[in-house]
């Protein structure tokens, strides 16, 4: 037999002593020396990074995965955040585990200078770094992987695949052995590796004492010392994110100061230019460009375009919009850049971005899409927020008043809700978003937008007890409004206004607010409004007489312009005011025909109302079990819609009826009750009021 056949790849001599079928035999048998020229012990590892810092939780699992019994073992997580880091510090620390040697690749998943490392490129280094001679290493790639898995078989040696794209790029790459240990990174959800059994450590950001820690390391306690603003803003700058604390410390160690640094990552213009050193491994624009390079232009889009959105998190509902593109196509590219960790999703169906790479995505959306794209974009997602925010304000309050609503932006997709408590949940887990869109749209000049959703958000504010929000709202909705030529709207803004502040306890400007609105109003049924909401706040400063003047002409207005729920509050209101001046008979009998008429009318935020002046004239009257199950049932009213702000006074002056019917026990547990809602709503002085009730009750004799 000749020494060599090059037609059937055989390759033999007098010194054959083992045989590897590498492939499907045709036409002859794939023959190999004992590939070795020696015993190797490969240790390819690059060098170990400096001292790791606060990923004691990440070490230990690593100690139990890569450490115990799982071969495969997935580190995820975005761009910057250490996983290469804490992989070769733990190897290094590990490395007797592990007497047959290491063997790393970087697999280039997300180098923007190149293609990724092919399987067969990895297998060739691997059997080099193996022993295996450079003319005996396989030229097909199935050939090579089963002599890389042959030579690790039974070994204790520890694989290392950095920077993965996906399962399939490293799925070749896998020892057979389970003596074996291999640790793959990726900036990708490796979901592949997963199911097959991979264990998954999934690294996130550094909460700020931990990012101090690391700063520390590098600069020195006296630094941070000597400038805590500074160090405030880099870590608020920072978010977390380690190589952005490494580029700072860099940066800082050449003789840049704190203030200097942190001044620069102060203005969000500048915060990306800030957190690079001149190299590309140390340019986080270019890291974060690296994950975004990956993407096809359809996700790449969807990207871009979040970036323009003014929010915190997005819904899939909300990016529908923002996008134009169907509710089922854009949760499925959400979900995609959730994988490749762009977003994150701290609850469910929410999707986040790391504040860097918002930044990153804001920049693309300015370079990708002209200034007329980006305002198109960002108005169908205000539009979202206010058709969205309307429908669910009809929920919480069909008696308000209608406002026209223009139609929303084409591709814009609003939700409605199927009962009231869809929208408050609704408005509550989109709170802050609907704000932000408030803030983009002033920012905008979109002035019309801006007053809709201060109006839209009022129910919402005033039933949670958000004061100041709702004062915050409703101005910038009255600045808003002065710029339209719309004179029913300034009406109903500057009543709404001179409700916060009434609700706020800022007297003062309530009147000045509601007189304002007042000189404005032109129909009976804005009259009866204004008077009945000037009312209210003259009634808080104990001006009962002026606000028993106003309230009868409210009434007067609201019969005049059939509105018979107007006229049931203002009826309850008069009868508040006569309460509060003795003639509880008065009280009593208005009190009664506003709830017959809040009744009839499906009002059941005015029948909370209702509820608790009758409960007062009872007690006033001495009537205590009366007064004390009225006030139960304004509570539990208010319970049913969700109004936590009238809740916590009614259970406030259910503990004085039950402390005044001697039932102590009872009268203890609704004022803490009460004293609880008020600290949450910030209502200080109502809190500081209840504590001084408990004390009383707390030094009672017996």
């Amino acid at each position: 037999m000749p020494g060599r056949r090059h037609g059937n790849h055989l390759r033999a001599d007098s010194r054959v002593g083992s045989a590897v079928q590498a492939h499907t035999i045709e036409g002859g048998v794939h023959y190999y020396d004992s590939p070795p020229r020696h015993h190797v012990v490969p240790r390819q590892l690059p060098a170990a990074p400096g001292r790791l810092v606060a990923r004691d939780h990440e070490l230990r699992v690593l100690d139990r995965t890569v450490g115990g019994q799982s071969r495969v073992v997935a580190v995820e997580g975005p761009g910057g955040v250490g996983k290469t880091s804490l992989v070769l510090h733990w190897l290094h620390r590990n490395v007797n585990r592990f007497p047959d040697g290491e063997l790393y690749a970087d697999l280039r998943g997300f180098d923007p200078t190149g293609t990724p490392n092919s399987a067969g490129a990895v297998l060739h280094a691997f059997l080099l770094g193996l022993g295996v001679a450079p003319e005996a290493v396989p030229t097909d790639v199935d050939a090579r992987g089963a002599l890389y898995r042959t030579l690790v078989a039974g070994k204790r040696i520890a694989v290392v695949l950095d920077n993965a794209a996906d399962t399939d790029q490293v799925t070749a790459l896998l020892p057979g052995s389970e003596t074996c240990r291999t640790v793959v990174t990726s900036r990708n959800h490796l979901t592949g590796l997963a199911m097959s059994g991979a264990e998954v450590v999934s690294l996130d950001m550094m909460p700020d004492s931990d990012a101090r820690k690391l700063l520390a390391r590098s600069l020195g306690e006296q630094p941070l010392g000597e400038e805590p603003e500074a160090v405030a803003t880099i870590l608020a700058s920072c978010c977390g994110l380690p190589l952005a604390l490494a580029i700072v410390a860099a940066r800082t160690s050449r003789h840049l100061g704190l203030g200097v640094i942190a001044t620069e990552l102060r203005d969000s213009a500048t915060r990306l230019d800030a957190l690079d050193t001149g190299e590309r491994a140390s340019n986080l624009r270019a890291v974060i460009s690296w994950s975004v390079s990956a993407l096809d232009d359809r996700l790449s889009d969807v990207f871009s375009r979040l970036g323009i959105a003014p929010t915190s998190t997005i819904t899939a509902a909300a990016a529908a919009s923002l996008t134009a593109l169907p509710p089922a196509a854009v949760g499925a590219a959400l979900r995609e850049l959730e994988r490749k960790n762009l977003l994150h999703q701290r609850m469910s169906g929410r999707f986040g971005m790391h504040d860097l790479v918002r930044l990153y995505a804001k920049e693309l959306a300015m370079h990708d899409h002209p200034a007329a794209e980006r305002d198109r974009t960002l108005r169908r997602l205000v539009d979202f927020y206010l058709h969205s925010a309307f429908a669910g304000d009809r929920k919480l309050y069909p008696h308000r008043a209608p406002v026209r609503l223009d139609p929303p932006q084409p591709g814009c997709h609003p939700l409605d809700f199927a009962g009231e408590t869809d929208a408050l949940d609704w408005f509550a887990a989109e709170h802050a978003n609907l704000v932000a869109a408030q803030q983009a749209a002033m920012e905008r000049r979109w002035y019309r937008e801006v007053w809709l959703l201060s109006r839209a958000l009022d129910t919402f504010h005033y039933r949670q007890g958000l004061v100041a929000d709702n004062v915050t709202c409703s101005r910038l909705g009255t600045v808003a409004v002065e710029h339209l030529a719309d004179p029913s709207a300034l009406v109903l803004a500057y009543r709404q206004l001179g409700r916060a502040h009434t609700f706020a306890d800022e007297l003062p400007d309530a009147v000045t607010c509601l007189q304002r609105a007042l000189s404005l109003a032109t129909s009976d049924n804005e009259r009866g409004h204004c008077r009945h909401d000037l009312a209210r706040a003259l009634t808080r400063q104990h001006q009962f007489a002026a606000a028993v003047t106003h309230l009868e002409a409210a009434i007067e207005s609201y019969v005049l312009a059939a509105n018979p729920v107007g006229e049931a509050h203002a009826r309850n209101a008069l009868g508040r005011c006569h309460l509060e001046l003795g003639d509880l008979d008065t009280a009593r009998s208005l009190c009664e025909q506003a709830l017959a008429l809040h009744e009839r009318h499906g009002n059941r935020s005015g029948q909370a109302v209702t509820l608790d002046n009758l409960a007062t004239v009872a007690a006033r009257t001495d009537h205590r079990a009366e007064a004390i199950s009225l006030y139960r049932r304004a509570i539990a009213t208010c319970q049913d819609i969700s109004n936590i702000y009238f809740e916590a006074a009614c259970t406030e002056r259910l503990g004085s009826a039950l402390a005044a019917d001697h039932q102590t026990a009872g009268a203890r547990d609704a004022w803490r009750s009460a004293l609880s809602r008020y600290t949450t709503q910030h209502r200080l002085a109502d809190a500081d009021r209840v504590h001084r009730l408990l004390t009383t009750l707390d030094t009672r004799p017996g």
